[in-house]
């Protein structure tokens, strides 16, 4: 079996370290389904860096869609008033996370800081610009061409599983 895939449990690492390394130390976290490797994968990073940093957790869950996002964030503001900081498992519930907190008073980084996953293309026309973890869509496609066009041809890849290594993109946001 072959695949390409991004490193999801690093990237939400590195997402809630660099929340911890900025002082927050009330960091909850969107995620999304748990019926997904995704999903799944970036909780268990984000609770991987909460567990070395010594910090609680504070999880609600979303599906990936900005609606859930705005959902997720009522939600965390109802149980977790003290929150200083979220990582949402993607960039379309960190967007509708900000404008809840907006919305209800508390202002993007100052009062709480917000970091989402893919960089999408909204992520830098956010307001203000949200921090992310960056996945190469374009070079998981280009590495699932190689692959496929090995498998056509009848080769035996030398690498059947690619795992693309994420990176944080600090903006205004986090």
């Amino acid at each position: 079996v072959s695949y390409v895939d991004g490193d999801n449990r690093d990237g939400a690492r590195q997402a809630v370290e660099h929340l911890v390394r900025g002082g927050r130390t009330r960091i909850a976290h969107i995620s999304g389904p748990q019926d997904m490797g995704v999903g799944i994968d970036r909780l268990q990073g984000y609770r991987d860096a909460l567990a070395a940093a010594g910090l609680p957790e504070m999880v609600v869950y979303g599906d990936f869609s900005e609606a859930s996002g705005v959902t997720a964030a009522a939600e965390l503001l109802d149980r977790y008033p003290e929150v200083d900081a979220v990582f949402a498992a993607d960039d379309p519930m960190a967007l509708g996370a900000m404008r809840v907190l907006k919305k209800h008073g508390r202002r993007v980084p100052e009062d709480v800081a917000v970091v989402g996953f893919e960089d999408s293309s909204s992520a830098p026309l956010a307001d203000p610009p949200l921090t992310t973890v960056h996945q190469s869509v374009e070079e998981m496609g280009r590495q699932m061409a190689r692959l496929l066009i090995a498998r056509i041809q009848g080769e035996e890849p030398a690498d059947p599983v690619v795992i693309l290594q994420p990176h944080l993109v600090v903006r205004e946001s986090a």
